[in-house]
């Protein structure tokens, strides 16, 4: 087997069991891959490169889309149900959103954390 096949064929996005009991179902919230990643950056930023207000909307509800898999690390939501996943209880949204970005390295806290390391 070549390097690049070794590479390429490693499993190496991480994901973290999150029990959700107001769901009465365990998740696993897992790391972006680097396309995702760089696309969902891309969704947050304007013509300008700031955040605007219009492209925060929902930006939960799109993380949690993005990370949240089964136990075999299949997404469990499609990219069309942004809309549908809004509509669910925003503390648990936020609880799921907090741990892809402490995973993904999305937040102050996490940067710093892994700075530290």
């Amino acid at each position: 087997m070549s390097l690049r096949d070794k590479i390429l064929g490693a499993e190496d996005l991480h994901r973290e069991k999150v029990e959700v009991k107001e769901w009465d179902a365990t998740i696993y919230i897992r790391e972006m891959t680097g396309g995702e990643r760089d696309a969902y950056d891309a969704s947050l930023i304007d013509k300008s490169g700031l955040p605007t207000k219009e492209k925060l909307k929902d930006m939960r509800a799109e993380l949690v889309v993005l990370t949240a898999v089964d136990e075999k690390g299949e997404r469990i939501f499609g990219d069309d149900d942004v809309a549908l996943v809004t509509r669910k209880n925003a503390k648990i949204l936020d609880r799921l959103a907090d741990i892809a970005q402490v995973i993904n390295k999305l937040s102050e806290d996490a940067i710093e954390a892994e700075q530290g390391n």
